[in-house]
């Protein structure tokens, strides 16, 4: 995860909670998922439970896809945590 920095982009995938995530990322989404106003992402992965990431609007995110129940494999099967 990458933040615009007026010109040059830094990592804060550690600090925004999302690199510990391990998947075979296929695709990822950004869009406000809750209606918050604030984006969230969605990660689509093979082989693995899809992750949902909620901007919680302090520069950090939390994996909430099981929760939410979009955590759906290659298969479009839903993923127990």
């Amino acid at each position: 995860l990458y933040r615009n920095d007026g010109g040059t982009f830094v990592d804060i995938s550690e600090r925004g909670g999302v690199a510990k995530a391990r998947c075979y990322g296929m695709t990822a989404t950004a869009a406000d998922f809750n209606n918050d106003g604030w984006p969230d992402v969605y990660v689509a992965c093979d082989s693995s439970a899809s992750l949902l990431f909620v901007n919680r609007k302090n520069g950090t995110f939390s994996e909430e896809g099981v929760e939410r129940g979009v955590a759906l494999n290659e298969d479009g099967r839903e993923q127990a945590g």
